[in-house]
């Protein structure tokens, strides 16, 4: 499970995993490069790019760039789902 809740930095919204997560950077792009453009790989962070910008950091947080909660939350399952 995971929190959304509006950036307070930015028109983003956050999720937040109720643990921390380890994601292989490396790996995670590759999983999601059929279904995402990858903007970025910082190694500590991918960026990529569907429907909305979503920077995923190795924890598992998720800034995705979105006006919409719906959005964000349908985006962030998308993501867990592809990274399990």
């Amino acid at each position: 499970m995971y929190l959304v809740k509006p950036c307070k930095t930015s028109a983003a919204y956050e999720a937040i995993p109720d643990k921390d997560l380890c994601f292989d950077i490396d790996e995670s792009a590759e999983r999601l490069k059929q279904d995402y453009d990858i903007v970025a790989n910082a190694k500590i962070m991918l960026i990529v790019k569907g429907a909305c910008e979503i920077s995923i950091h190795r924890t598992g947080k998720l800034i995705i760039k979105t006006d919409s909660e719906e959005k964000a939350k349908e985006a962030a399952d998308k993501i867990y789902e592809l990274l399990r």
